[in-house]
């Protein structure tokens, strides 16, 4: 009855037929105020009564009287229960940045540090919890329940997004919020053990897909800093370890292809989407409206929800033209960036069940237990070579020393001649670089490679150079992408010393910060993406909504450069 209601049906079609809200997003993300059976009956009243001729202001009337506005279904939490000893947030937040605030002029240490306290302040803001009528009612509501404290994104998404989440805990880990990240970290497993994946995010109408797959990163870096007792962490581990497995397998029962002969498997976003994206109702009509045949309609919601699903939605990469969306085709692409991801995963299980081992051995193990254990950290070792052979075989240019996604109708790689993207150089952060580059010829090659592709702008790293009026393209610069690549680039550094990747990375963490300060300095607000060309801290722009504030995954990226790579930051950091 809820799908019906906010899902489908004839009452989500009326609603957008009129056009009572500006944004889509927030009629699914209203509940109502009594069960859908309810509701559905007095609509049906009601479309009855008007002899299937309803009017905006009859809607806008049932509307006001069965349902509660965006909102009604969290509640803020307090974020200092995470850090019961936390007396002094100025004197510990100083401690913390340290570093940073040593790099900064005299005259612009209480300006940076008023910066670092307002990003420490945002998690009050974004840390909710479910409201108890969710509980009581759930039928009455799209949301879908977490049990502990989740930091969400902002803006008009009131809900948790999966990838956001971990570059939000990076964020609180450079705050000292341990807590508050494991129990954001407990909150995806849950989803994983309750539908088998992590959702796009916490609403139902995410379930029908997933987004790029960094839990296990989030369990890694969890881990990293955790400094309670060996049992806590064993069950931590135990549980963590069974839920990455369920998600790996989800991407590589529904997610794998094979290419070329012999057969390669790699992996893709697919979402067998046959409707509009409910969240998106409006957009996704419009851009099928002059279809009529439904197999044709069908393959544009598939890509559509297959690039939500790669979090890069929407992107000229998706698109078979590279310029227009009703083009788009993104599960016919090999991307670049969630192969990287994967390869990364399989890095990490090993070395997850390595961890696992060691701590285990400090009571007596079973050998079927134990040999199960290096049975499974052998395994992942060898999933990760050959999926890096695959990336090696089948995404490697090695004309232009860089990765591309694959168009498999074509058979070949995508053609994006007019413009490079960001994504080209994630196999740098796969934790894999030794599996994928040959040489420090080759390493050097990929620096020079990144340098001149026109990538890297004042304001960071752009998106993709091709500005096709999409937010994931130029001239949009995104937290995430600054993230992976300035740590891709620095353990190409570490692979090969003196290659340059150090200055990038350094020139990546550089601009960064100085973007997302200055455009707080000047406004107040941290975007939830940037102008890139710009080193002001314009908002970007582009895309299906307006540009959002608040904003996780911007306010985390920032926090984590500032504790965390310090070092690696230019100074005059700010002039």
């Amino acid at each position: 009855m809820t799908e019906e209601i906010f899902l489908r049906g004839a009452l989500l079609k009326w609603v957008h037929h009129f056009g009572v809200f500006k944004d889509c997003k927030d009629f699914v993300d209203s509940s109502l105020k009594e069960d859908p059976q309810v509701v559905l009956a007095k609509f049906h009243q009601l479309v009855d009564s008007a002899h299937d001729s309803l009017d905006k202001n009859e809607l806008k009337t049932f509307l006001e009287t069965y349902f509660q506005p965006p909102g009604s279904d969290t509640l803020r939490c307090q974020v200092e229960q995470s850090l019961p000893n936390w007396f002094d947030l100025q004197s510990q937040l100083k401690e913390n940045f340290a570093a940073i605030l040593s790099k900064t002029k005299d005259d612009k240490q209480e300006s940076v540090l008023s910066w670092i306290t307002y990003l420490f302040d945002c998690w009050r803001s974004l840390c909710l919890q479910v409201h108890p009528q969710v509980y009581e009612h759930p039928s009455r509501y799209t949301l879908i329940p977490w049990k502990k404290p989740m930091i969400v994104a902002g803006g008009r998404f009131r809900e948790f997004y999966y990838w956001d989440s971990y570059f939000i805990i990076k964020g609180l880990l450079s705050c000292g919020l341990f807590t508050l990240a494991r129990d954001m970290v407990d909150n995806l497993l849950d989803m994983v053990f309750m539908f088998g994946f992590v959702p796009n995010g916490g609403r139902i109408y995410y379930l029908n897909r997933s987004q790029p797959p960094l839990l296990s990163d989030m369990i890694a870096i969890v881990v990293k800093n955790w400094s309670d007792d060996n049992p806590s962490l064993l069950t931590f581990l135990h549980r963590a370890l069974q839920g990455l497995e369920k998600e790996y397998e989800f991407f590589s029962k529904y997610r794998s292809v094979f290419i070329d002969d012999p057969p390669r498997k790699l992996n893709r976003y697919f979402v067998n989407a046959t409707e509009p994206r409910p969240e998106s109702f409006c957009s996704d009509n419009r851009l099928v409206k002059n279809w009529s045949e439904q197999q044709q309609r069908n393959q544009c919601f598939c890509g559509l929800a297959s690039a939500a699903e790669s979090g890069w939605d929407f992107s000229s990469r998706w698109l078979e033209d590279g310029c227009h969306l009703h083009t788009i085709c993104t599960q016919n692409i090999v991307p670049v960036c969630l192969n990287s991801i994967l390869l990364r995963m399989e890095s990490q299980m090993s070395s997850l069940y390595q961890q696992y081992l060691s701590l285990a051995s400090i009571e007596p193990l079973s050998s079927d237990i134990k040999s199960q254990l290096e049975q499974r950290i052998v395994w992942f070792h060898q999933q990760r070579s050959i999926r890096a052979q695959a990336i090696r075989h089948v995404l490697w240019d090695t004309h232009s020393l860089q990765w591309r996604d694959y168009d498999m109708k074509r058979k070949q790689w995508t053609q994006r001649k007019f413009c490079s993207s960001a994504s080209n150089y994630l196999p740098l952060w796969s934790h894999s670089i030794e599996y994928l580059i040959s040489s420090e010829k080759e390493a050097k090659g990929i620096v020079e490679s990144f340098m001149n592709s026109g990538l890297l702008q004042n304001g960071g790293v752009l998106t993709t150079t091709f500005e096709s009026g999409e937010q994931w393209d130029s001239p949009n610069a995104w937290p995430p992408v600054q993230d992976m690549l300035a740590e891709g680039f620095l353990a190409l550094e570490r692979f090969a010393p003196g290659c340059g990747a150090q200055q990038v990375a350094s020139k990546i963490v550089t601009r960064y910060i100085q973007s997302s300060y200055h455009g707080w300095h000047q406004t107040g607000y941290m975007y939830e993406k940037y102008n890139g060309m710009q080193s002001c801290g314009q908002s970007g722009g582009g895309g299906e909504y307006e540009p959002q504030i608040g904003f996780g995954w911007t306010n985390g990226v920032a926090l984590y450069f500032l504790r965390h790579y310090a070092e690696w930051i230019d100074s005059p950091l700010f002039p």
